[in-house]
């Protein structure tokens, strides 16, 4: 259960860091895709703002409800001081797809989709994956988000495939 938005961020947070190990990994021959799963406000758009903030993006992250697709560039590299350093591994762009309008999965082609997940320096945030499952790799990372009450969430993942 994650109860707050603080606690929101903490799991958002730990999984960038778990996305910039996968970056640096040599399995990686891709785009990280994450697909976000759940009802209208179960934490989806929540989870990928706090995600975004991990990568120092700037720009306020909002849902791309009806471009269906948002670009953010990842800052550069943040000095911790104490000679830590917050690396991102090389991850240059997130983008951020709600799926919900779309009618057929081939309308995501027409935004470059197969260009985007062919991009080892990207991350997709796509939500309501489920919408667009014949066009998503095999290893995307599924996280689904249940609406318990106003401030609580249960989040679900299992990554066999990772």
């Amino acid at each position: 259960m994650i109860v707050g938005r603080d606690e929101m961020g903490e799991f958002a947070e730990q999984m960038a860091t778990q996305a910039v190990e996968w970056q640096k990994s040599e399995h990686n021959s891709g785009a990280i895709v994450f697909g976000l799963k759940g009802d209208l406000g179960s934490g989806k758009t929540t989870f990928t703002q706090r995600f975004c903030g991990y990568f120092d993006i700037k720009e306020e992250v909002t849902s791309p409800t009806f471009v269906i697709q948002k670009a953010y560039h990842v800052g550069q590299p943040v000095d911790l001081g104490a000679g830590k350093i917050k690396d991102f591994g090389g991850i240059s762009k997130i983008y951020h797809i709600d799926a919900y309008r779309l009618e057929i999965p081939q309308e995501l082609e027409v935004l470059g989709f197969k260009r985007i997940l062919e991009d080892k320096d990207a991350i997709i945030v796509i939500e309501w994956p489920e919408k667009v499952a014949d066009l998503l790799p095999s290893d995307t990372k599924y996280i689904d988000f249940t609406f318990i009450d106003e401030n609580t969430r249960a989040v679900e993942y299992n990554w066999a495939n990772a």
